[in-house]
């Protein structure tokens, strides 16, 4: 599986994808660089710490981003088939 085989389906702010990733007690803001080891550490281990709250947003994870950092596949089934 390459780069080919990847397909955008929605684009998402990073603002929003990240938005968990700062903490207002933190005496400085974390870089990019940071927030995105962060996210991807959290998403890993504790993958609803690591989704955005909107509804619209967190649905856009749930079938392809979270399986993925699991390592798991969900797929959908044509249950009239």
């Amino acid at each position: 599986m390459g780069p080919e085989s990847l397909a955008v389906e929605k684009e998402v702010p990073t603002v929003a994808v990240l938005s968990k990733m700062e903490r207002p007690e933190q005496p400085r803001p974390r870089s990019l660089d940071q927030r995105v080891g962060l996210w991807l550490d959290v998403l890993a281990s504790r993958w609803q710490d690591a989704l955005p709250d909107a509804p619209e947003l967190t649905a856009l994870f749930i079938m392809d981003v979270v399986p993925a950092a699991a390592q798991a596949v969900i797929s959908v089934e044509d249950l009239a088939a």
